[in-house]
């Protein structure tokens, strides 16, 4: 093989590595906290596992609703909420909205829109 055709396939093989290097993973494992609008707070549990979260809003709401792996960027990882799981008016109104998930320094920040305002929220691993 001529050293040229040699350096050409490993710089291509090096370009398709490096992307794959920069997107770090779907977040993973049980993370709780309280997410907000200016008008109200929610207790939250998100249960990360492959590719989708599933979500846990406590009451008032107390609703469950999963949401799917749509894009991944760094350290941030966009999610769709799917169809609620157990029924309630807000879970219902989060099917096809995406949730953005960032975690940094040993903390998740989350965010997403409602029909009842802009939602966003610091979140911490948990134990289960």
């Amino acid at each position: 093989m001529h050293p040229n055709t040699l350096k050409t396939l490993v710089a291509v093989g090096l370009l398709f590595l490096f992307p794959a290097m920069a997107v770090a993973a779907p977040p993973a494992g049980s993370w709780r906290g309280v997410v907000s609008t200016a008008r109200s707070d929610i207790a939250t549990t998100i249960r990360f596992t492959g590719q989708q979260g599933d979500v846990h809003f406590a009451e008032p709401f107390a609703c469950h609703v999963t949401a799917k792996v749509q894009s991944q960027s760094g350290n941030s990882t966009t999610y769709q909420f799917g169809a609620s799981a157990n029924g309630g008016r807000f879970c219902d109104s989060l099917l096809g909205r995406s949730l953005q998930v960032t975690v940094q320094g040993g903390q998740m920040h989350v965010r997403f829109d409602a029909p009842t305002g802009n939602w966003q929220g610091e979140l911490s691993q948990s134990g289960q």
